[in-house]
């Protein structure tokens, strides 16, 4: 069998060794560390666990983790540190049935899922969510505690704000408590947390379309604005939007089939267009495209993903986009990629271009897709490149790494789950050498000039871009955020670029600075923070 030519495919890489939890979120930290957690095992009497695993030494470390992290929100807040919002309380309605027996049927637990429908428990499995935020700090390396928000949040959505301050979410509350029955319902509150002040309710969404229908949240009954994991990516103002979004913007991009734009200073939703999907698209993958010099245009790429949540999911192949640009900007479809896929995985490289990677095709636990593809923003071009060896489908998290790869690990299949990290080289990483950033000074300000040195390879330096380190869990990165610099001035050692120009383009924080050549070949990243 031949093998794909890596100059033309890129190139897959199983490392020899495991992630030994489940990388159920998954986050690059400032450090060029990456922090990842794990999820759902309470049957086999196995908590919530956090590993730091260390790109360029292969060292994991594990890390105290304070409660039950699984199927939290977080981003980065702008000194670096990772905030953790809500989380798991309590698993309701399970059987009961002692650990033993549960790791001896664990390649049936589709059946133990559903065995507590049988002896009475209700409508089977069931999840709360808690009310604790925890802040991760890098440095030290270790999880602290930083509040409670008013209800609990399981599934919701952290958006890192341009006043520095992370907006939280939605996410099924905590069902009236520890110990009680009522049905979940979507937290409608509106919390934003300031790292300096703590947590402060904005505004609370009101019930545009249905009402909360019961506590399922696998149930496409459930479905109301905003969806759990809701997509919400910061937007650039345009030209003479100062005094109507005078603290910027915020769009939703889904899951569900409307989609609203939230003004920061009035806390008030607009709608924006309908999803040409035609209903939810549950467990898509939605990616802020780059925003480029000289009028940082914010596209919005929108793909995958099912009509139905859970375990009667199909997926779709089908892509559309939006582009705020326009007097009045709407969803249209485009090209679609080959591949269908829920619960995939989108990725922003450094070369502009976006990896589609992982999930699965029917169901949320079975059929993974191996085949992997990158689409190219500007021709709208979906292509073929290397397939993975591990399948990804539920719980499966990637990140872009300092050195220009894609690290992949996760996945919950049903009766078993991969513990193996794959890592991915795209093809830029064959064609040719790589420039060299040499020295960049690490604190830079907003639409001010800098100066970059770096090692000159014989080929003219094309891009200068800045990449957020990612944050990722359920199919959605929640701080992906791509920026291109202007090139001011370039000789053979070094280039004068200017930094964004506003909060809005590109929010406070730590960023990833790679240098491309004309061949379109990254150099490693730098860290620097605006």
């Amino acid at each position: 069998m031949i093998k794909p030519d890596p100059s033309m495919m890129g190139q897959w890489e199983l490392l020899p060794y495991d992630s030994q939890i489940e990388a159920v979120h998954m986050s690059l930290l400032p450090t060029g560390k990456v922090i990842y957690y794990s999820g759902f095992r309470v049957y086999e009497a196995i908590p919530t666990e956090t590993r730091l695993w260390d790109p360029r030494t292969g060292e994991i470390k594990s890390v105290d983790t304070p409660g039950d992290l699984f199927c939290a929100g977080h981003c980065f807040l702008p000194d670096g540190r990772l905030l953790s919002t809500g989380g798991t309380l309590e698993y309701r309605n399970l059987p009961p049935i002692p650990p033993w027996l549960a790791r001896f049927l664990r390649p049936v637990q589709k059946l133990i899922s559903r065995i507590g429908r049988f002896l009475g428990f209700g409508k089977g499995m069931d999840f709360t969510g808690a009310t604790f935020l925890y802040i991760f700090d890098p440095h030290k390396e270790q999880w602290e505690f930083a509040g409670d928000m008013a209800g609990g949040r399981w599934y919701p959505t952290n958006t890192l704000l341009p006043d520095g301050t992370v907006l939280l979410l939605s996410g099924f509350d905590e069902g009236g408590g520890k110990g009680k029955k009522d049905p979940t319902k979507i937290n409608r509150r509106v919390e934003v947390f300031d790292p300096h002040k703590g947590l402060k309710l904005v505004s609370t969404i009101p019930d545009f379309s249905r009402a909360s229908r019961g506590h399922s949240h696998d149930s496409e009954e459930s479905a109301t604005f905003p969806s759990d994991y809701p997509r919400m990516l910061v937007l650039p103002r345009k030209e003479g939007e100062e005094s109507i979004y005078p603290a910027g913007k915020v769009f939703c991009a889904g899951y569900a089939p409307e989609t609203k734009m939230l003004n920061l200073s009035t806390w008030e939703w607009e709608d924006v267009d309908t999803l040409r999907f035609g209903g939810m698209r549950h467990d898509g993958c939605v990616v802020l495209l780059p925003l480029c010099p000289p009028h940082y245009q914010a596209k919005v790429l929108h793909f995958g993903g099912s009509t139905k949540g859970g375990m009667d999911a199909i997926a779709t192949n089908s892509a559309e986009m939006i582009d705020f640009d326009k007097p009045k900007p709407t969803w249209d479809s485009i090209n679609f990629p080959k591949g269908k896929r829920v619960n995939g995985a989108a990725i922003l490289l450094p070369d502009g271009n976006i990896l589609a990677l992982s999930g699965n095709s029917t169901a949320r636990w079975d059929d993974p897709v191996f085949g992997c593809e990158i689409f190219n923003p500007e021709t709208g071009v979906w292509n073929d490149v290397a397939p993975m060896t591990i399948g990804r489908g539920y719980h499966g998290t990637a990140v872009l790494l300092p050195d220009g790869r894609v690290l992949s690990a996760g996945s919950t299949p049903l009766g078993n789950m991969r513990l193996e990290m794959e890592v991915y080289s795209p093809s830029y990483l064959f064609k040719g050498p790589r420039p060299v950033i040499k020295k960049v000074k690490q604190n830079i300000a907003h639409a001010n000039p800098f100066e970059i040195n770096y090692e000159h390879t014989g080929a003219h330096i094309q891009k200068a871009v800045l990449i957020t380190p990612g944050s990722m869990t359920h199919a959605f990165d929640m701080h992906q955020r791509y920026i291109e610099l202007k090139i001011e001035t370039q000789d053979r050692h070094k280039l004068v670029v200017t930094a964004p120009p506003d909060i809005h383009v590109a929010p406070q924080g730590f960023y990833m600075l790679f240098l491309l050549s004309e061949l379109g070949v990254p150099s490693e990243a730098k860290f620097v923070q605006l």
